[in-house]
C-alpha cells in the first residue's frame, strides 16, 4: 500500500504544482483578456469619485501651482498620483483622443488611470497600483497545509482502495490455489467493481469449463472401457473357439465395436468443438424449406420415412444460419426419431414472429417430465441397457443443444401430437 500510496500522493502534487505554475498564468492571462470592458468598466466605476473631488479641488487654484498641490496630495494616498500634458508621447492617439473627450483611461489592465483636467491641456494619472502578494513564510504555511490535507484526504481513499484490492487479489489467490468458488465481493458503486466483475465472469466461465471437462473426463472413461471390454472379451473368445463360424462372429462383432470406437471419437471431437464458445459459424442465407428437403433426401441410412410439413407463410422464407452445424443438429434429431420412434418420424418448420422453428416428431415412449433437461447432458441416456442394438454415444443431444446455443436460440423437448416426443430448435431467422 505505502508504494501505492506514494506514487499516487506524488502524481497529484506534480499536477497541482503544474496547474499553479503553467495553467494558472494562462487561464489568469485569458480570463483578463476576456473580461477586459468589465474590468476597465468596473476601474472608472472606482476612479471616477476621486477624479471628480481632485478636479474640484484644482479648479480653485492656478494651474501653475497644480503640479505643486498633486505632490502635496500625495502623502494623503496610498498610490502615486501625476500630472502630465496629454500631448505626452506615453499616450496613443486613441487615448490621447478619448482623454479629450472628458473619459476615463484604463492603461494596463487597471494598473493605470488617466483624466483630463477639465479643459485643460494636463490630465492626472492615478497608479501604479500597489499589488498587495503574501509574504513568502505565509505562502510556506498555506503550501504545506495544502499538501497534508491532501495527503490526509488521499490516504483516506487509499486505504478504502487498498481494502477492496487486497480483496480482489486474496480471491485471485484463492482461485489459483484450487478454490474454484471464490468470488470477489464489493459494492457495485466500487472503483474495482467493473474488475471484480470481469473476475467473477472470467471464475464463472473457468469453472464451468473445469466442471465440464470432469464430467466429460469421466463419461468418456466409462463410455470407451465398454467396447474395449467387448473387443477383450471376442478376442478372448476367438482365441478359445474351436469353431470357424464361431470365430467369425466374434470377428464381426469386433469390427462392429470398433465402428462405435470410432464414432464415439469423431462425437466427441464435435461436441468439443461446440464446447467453446468461441466457435464462429459461417452463416448465409438460405431458402429454409428447399434446405430441408435436401437435408432429408440425404440421410439415406434413415430406416423410417419422414413426413415433412411446411407452416411457413412464406414458402421461400429466406433465413441466416449455418448450414452444415445446423444439418448435423436436425440429422442428429432425424436419427433418434428413427431410433427410438416406432416407424413413425415428422419434420416441422415454422415460423414464430421473426424466429424460426424446426420441430422433429416421433410416436416412441416420449420423454419424462423430469428428464428433460437432463437429456440434453453428454453422455445421458434414459435407457438401461448399452448394447450395439441400442446404439448412440450419448452426446447427440448435446451437439443439438450446443448448435442451437452457438446460433443465438434454444432446444427443448415437449409431448408429440404422435404420441411420443418433439424436439423443437428455436432461432432467429435474421442476425
Amino acid at each position: 500500500m505505502k508504494r501505492l500510496y506514494i506514487s499516487i500522493y506524488i502524481f497529484v502534487i506534480i499536477c497541482v504544482l503544474l496547474v499553479k505554475l503553467v495553467l494558472s498564468p494562462i487561464l489568469d492571462k485569458y480570463t483578463i483578456a476576456s473580461m477586459k470592458t468589465s474590468i476597465e468598466h468596473y476601474d472608472r466605476s472606482l476612479s471616477k469619485g476621486v477624479y471628480y473631488l481632485l478636479q474640484q479641488d484644482l479648479q480653485t487654484i492656478p494651474q501653475t501651482e497644480w503640479k505643486t498641490h498633486i505632490e502635496k496630495l500625495q502623502a494623503h494616498f496610498g498610490y502615486p498620483l501625476s500630472i502630465k500634458d496629454y500631448h505626452d508621447p506615453v499616450f496613443s492617439e486613441e487615448q490621447r483622443s478619448q482623454l479629450l473627450t472628458g473619459n476615463l483611461v484604463v492603461i494596463d489592465n487597471g494598473n493605470l488611470i488617466w483624466q483630463r483636467v477639465g479643459n485643460s491641456n494636463f490630465i492626472i494619472g492615478m497608479g501604479p497600483f500597489p499589488d498587495v502578494k503574501p509574504s513568502i513564510s505565509a505562502q510556506i504555511v498555506a503550501w504545506a497545509a495544502i499538501t497534508l490535507l491532501m495527503g490526509a484526504v488521499l490516504l483516506i481513499w487509499v486505504l478504502g482502495f487498498w481494502r477492496k484490492l487486497k480483496t480482489v487479489s486474496a480471491s485471485a489467490v484463492e482461485f489459483g490455489n484450487g478454490n474454484f468458488g471464490a468470488r470477489v465481493n464489493i459494492s457495485a458503486r466500487s472503483a474495482l467493481a467493473p474488475l471484480a466483475g470481469a473476475f467473477n465472469s472470467m471464475a464463472d466461465r473457468i469453472q464451468a469449463l473445469i466442471q465440464s471437462h470432469k464430467e466429460l473426463t469421466n463419461a468418456v472413461s466409462h463410455e470407451l472401457r465398454t467396447p474395449i471390454a467387448r473387443i477383450r472379451f471376442g478376442l478372448e473368445m476367438m482365441r478359445s473357439s474351436p469353431n470357424e463360424r464361431a470365430r467369425e462372429s466374434y470377428t464381426e462383432g469386433i469390427h462392429k465395436d470398433v465402428d462405435e470406437l470410432d464414432e464415439l471419437v469423431s462425437e466427441l471431437l464435435i461436441y468439443a468443438k461446440f464446447d467453446r464458445e468461441t466457435m464462429e459459424l459461417q452463416c448465409k442465407e438460405y431458402d429454409i424449406a428447399s434446405w430441408l428437403d435436401d437435408l432429408v433426401a440425404s440421410l439415406t441410412t434413415l430406416p423410417v420415412k419422414v413426413l415433412r410439413v411446411c407452416l411457413l407463410d412464406n414458402k421461400e422464407r429466406k433465413v441466416f444460419f449455418d448450414a452444415r452445424h445446423m444439418g448435423r443438429a436436425v440429422g442428429n434429431l432425424l436419427q433418434n426419431a428413427a431410433r427410438y420412434g416406432n416407424g413413425k418420424a415428422r419434420l416441422t418448420l415454422e415460423q414464430e414472429g421473426d424466429c424460426i422453428l424446426i420441430h422433429v416428431d416421433d410416436n416412441g415412449p416420449g420423454i419424462p417430465e423430469a428428464d428433460r433437461e437432463r437429456i440434453f447432458e453428454p453422455f445421458t441416456r434414459l435407457e438401461a441397457s448399452r448394447s450395439r442394438e441400442s446404439g448412440g454415444s450419448g452426446l447427440g443431444l448435446g451437439i443439438v443443444k450446443r448448435v442451437a446455443i452457438c446460433h443465438g436460440g434454444t432446444v427443448a423437448v415437449s409431448d408429440s401430437e404422435l404420441g411420443g416426443s418433439r424436439f423443437s430448435i428455436k432461432w432467429k431467422a435474421i442476425q
